[in-house]
């Protein structure tokens, strides 16, 4: 019983704006497959209740003494699977924040607001319609509600770097935002095993932070057939954004990564939006 009262606390009330439709349609909907689901309204509670947040930091703490683990869901996108599952496989309880997706943008101060559920193609609407962490809001484990100030310094640089779900449970974040451009370039350099791959990303871990903030490069690892032997092998894909011209870039990146040896066959230039498609597909 105690983990399912934890769970609509979780995923029914943490919303700033919540009201009380969405707690009705639960209870409607609890009602229509349980006889006993009068007892079930008794443990939902919204921020509508005078007892919301006693309960909802007393059944955070309490987790531990019952010896339950927690999985934080978001967006649902975990390549570790580490979001709805545990390694020891011992019973745990699924904090699902699916509801905490919108994006409020500030244009005069060039800031955005976002819920930690936000997919990459809302937030990217939402920016695109008016990156950097200048403040969140999470619960800690003793169930306290905490912003930039209040988590301190150390605790908010952890949670920049190692995941929201690590230290605490991230409800929204607050980024800077950047100008761009109204045509960026894309570029996609692809390079085997056999055209010195592991050299090229070992020497990009020690260049990429150091290239200029106009310039956002990753690296796609994935198992591809040689075109050389036709047998499988490793594929490196370098891809990146510059907020600037192919003929702006080449030459950037001649003088930052020449090991790459990007030409401008490798560029493509287009708007910002059609941008996160590309590097997405």
């Amino acid at each position: 019983m105690f983990p399912f009262l934890l769970i609509v606390l979780l995923s029914l009330s943490w919303r700033i704006s919540a009201s009380a439709q969405p707690a009705q349609e639960f209870l409607h909907c609890i009602s229509l497959r349980f006889h006993n689901s009068s007892s079930f309204a008794k443990l939902v509670y919204t921020q509508h209740n005078s007892s919301y947040s006693s309960v909802l930091k007393s059944s955070a703490q309490n987790l531990r003494k019952h010896g339950l683990q927690v999985r934080t869901q978001s967006g649902g996108h975990d390549f570790e699977d580490l979001s709805y599952t545990t390694t020891y496989k011992v019973p745990f309880v699924v904090i699902d924040l699916v509801n905490l997706r919108s994006a409020q943008v500030n244009v005069e101060k060039a800031t955005v607001w976002v819920e930690s559920s936000a997919t990459i193609g809302e937030l990217y609407y939402e920016i695109a319609q008016k990156n950097n962490v200048i403040d969140a809001r999470l619960i800690d484990v003793n169930g306290r509600i905490l912003d930039k100030k209040s988590m301190g310094e150390d605790l908010f640089w952890a949670i920049r770097g190692g995941g929201g779900g690590s230290f605490g449970i991230v409800l929204v974040w607050k980024l800077k935002l950047v100008p761009v451009l109204a045509n960026v370039t894309v570029f996609i350099v692809s390079k085997t095993l056999e055209q010195n791959a592991t050299k090229l990303v070992h020497q990009w871990q020690y260049i990429a932070h150091k290239l200029p903030k106009e310039i956002h490069t990753s690296i796609i690892i994935s198992r591809v057939n040689s075109s050389e032997n036709e047998k499988m092998t490793v594929q490196a894909s370098f891809t990146g954004i510059f907020l600037g011209s192919t003929d702006e870039l080449v030459p950037l990146m001649e003088e930052k990564f020449p090991q790459l040896g990007i030409v401008k066959e490798d560029c493509f230039e287009m708007s910002w939006v059609e941008s996160n498609l590309c590097t997405i597909c």
